[in-house]
């Protein structure tokens, strides 16, 4: 699985938003956008490793994990 179907299971589970995301991660909401792209797209981009930990513990500290 990649990182950004990883995002978008994590979306569905916890009832995130981009706009969440991008708070969460400190990535813009452009960023998030082209991460949720589908891949046969331009504008699709992989999520960076560093973006998925900076999620994760952002929901660990909210106690959304």
């Amino acid at each position: 699985m990649t990182l950004n179907e990883e995002l978008k299971n994590i979306m569905t589970d916890k009832e995130l938003d981009q706009e969440t995301v991008s708070e969460y991660t400190g990535y813009s909401l452009d960023s998030v956008k082209a991460w949720c792209a589908n891949p046969d797209t331009g504008r699709y981009r992989e999520m960076k490793p560093r973006a998925m930990k900076l999620l994760k513990l952002e929901l660990k500290d909210r106690k959304i994990a």
